[in-house]
């Protein structure tokens, strides 16, 4: 999933959080390929994150960058 794609699902969403494996689902690229994207789009500030406890593992969710 390109950078570009990602943010286009993320704001047709823009109330709701996603996690990594959400956003696998909806991608035909790879998991490397999408950890890469979430990343640099993190970086630059694009989306909003967060990190989260579930089962005592840390993940991070996402969702479109508040306008």
């Amino acid at each position: 999933m390109s950078q570009a794609e990602i943010v286009k699902f993320l704001e047709k969403h823009p109330d709701k959080w996603f996690n990594y494996k959400e956003l696998s689902e909806e991608s035909i690229y790879s998991r490397s390929s999408l950890s890469v994207s979430l990343r640099k789009l993190r970086n630059w500030h694009l989306i909003d994150y967060k990190e989260e406890i579930v089962n005592g593992y840390r993940i991070y969710v996402y969702k479109a960058k508040a306008k």
